[in-house]
């Protein structure tokens, strides 16, 4: 990928990616010799790295790995369209990262292997932005932090001799997968009871002190992963502040509150809280799939949660039964985004808020 409008490179720029060039060199050298049982795909990152950046002398332009997985989330044209404001936006806010990366790894020498990495997902995201907020194209992303090119592309492989070696070979491969995803789901496997964010956070709290009796001398106290409904966030809270020593309670409110907030502070309050209200006028939110359809927000009304709640579920079964009708035509979207709005929407009724409102900008600067 290539950043669009990028500049040359320079003479500098030239040396340092020749220098990174020749470091990718080394090390497919390092890892033919190696016995890491891993060593295929670092030496097949480290090839594709190496062809890149001779790709980028060849042509005079910074030329790096696409960084994206195949199965990366997509925003399609007409999406990119409607939200194209806050893709201009992401795409300001990425060419910053973008020229102080390419300042820090291509001028200041930064040649080591993270500073490589963290400037192709800074070009690679910002093609991304570019794309949709100048050309309209579908936008590509992954809330993936640590990003490490993986795409494929086939090639033809010759035939083995041995008549079915290489079907055995698929098959000790695939059991091998098997194997590694059971592995990996019993490490870190998701269970809406017995595995959630409210359990492994006082799982990872507990252990930090080492021994149960140095975890109760520290917390002055033992809530335990779970225990008394604690698998329940809220429940998890309350169970906190009663059994351990709580020396006082943040609230830190979300992006949408804050917004708002902020509204309320420059003008008269009761239209701009009513505007924000519900998803149908709100100059905040943008309703986006992973949320579901949903009328109005119930994290600051909790005397009125079950109310709005019901008529938040209504919402979702309506959109619901009118994507059954759209199915051939959207691929089940809207059908989709009607009953996760209701998934959402049931704990409302008894008093239990889960949806914030999920934002696909948000600056950096906020925190």
């Amino acid at each position: 990928v290539e950043a669009l409008g990028a500049r040359p490179l320079t003479r500098v720029e030239r040396e340092t990616v020749r220098s990174l060039a020749a470091r990718q060199e080394e090390t497919v050298a390092r890892l033919a010799a190696s016995k890491r049982p891993d060593r295929g795909a670092a030496m097949l990152v480290a090839t594709a790295r190496h062809h890149a950046l001779r790709r980028s002398l060849e042509l005079n332009r910074l030329v790096l790995l696409d960084s994206l997985p195949t199965e990366a989330v997509v925003l399609d044209a007409k999406a990119a369209g409607r939200r194209s404001r806050s893709l201009a936006l992401l795409a300001d806010e990425q060419r910053e990262i973008y020229r102080a990366l390419r300042g820090e790894v291509l001028v200041g020498g930064a040649t080591h292997e993270r500073g490589l990495r963290l400037l192709e997902q800074a070009t690679t995201r910002l093609h991304e932005a570019e794309a949709g907020a100048r050309l309209g194209l579908p936008v590509r992303g992954s809330a993936d932090p640590t990003l490490v090119p993986t795409r494929t592309r086939l090639l033809p492989v010759a035939r083995s001799a041995e008549p079915g070696a290489a079907s055995r070979r698929a098959e000790m491969a695939r059991d091998r997968v098997e194997r590694e995803r059971d592995l990996i789901a019993e490490l870190y496997g998701y269970h809406l009871i017995t595995r959630n964010c409210a359990t492994e956070v006082v799982r990872a709290l507990e252990s930090a002190f080492g021994a149960p009796e140095d975890a109760h001398a520290a917390l002055g106290g033992r809530v335990g992963p779970g225990q008394g409904l604690g698998f329940i966030p809220s429940r998890l809270n309350r169970r906190a502040e009663s059994r351990l020593a709580v020396d006082r309670v943040s609230e830190v409110a979300s992006h949408r509150q804050r917004r708002v907030a902020d509204l309320l502070g420059e003008g008269p309050s009761f239209g701009v809280g009513l505007r924000e209200s519900n998803t149908l006028t709100s100059r905040i939110y943008t309703p986006t799939d992973p949320d579901g359809a949903f009328l109005f927000f119930t994290d600051g009304r909790p005397l009125l949660r079950p109310v709005l709640g019901a008529l938040n579920l209504v919402y979702g079964a309506l959109h619901a039964a009118a994507g059954v009708a759209t199915l051939p035509f959207d691929a089940g979207r809207r059908l989709v985004s009607g009953l996760h709005g209701m998934t959402f929407s049931a704990p409302e009724l008894v008093f239990v808020n889960i949806r914030k409102g999920t934002f696909e900008f948000v600056p950096r600067e906020d925190p």
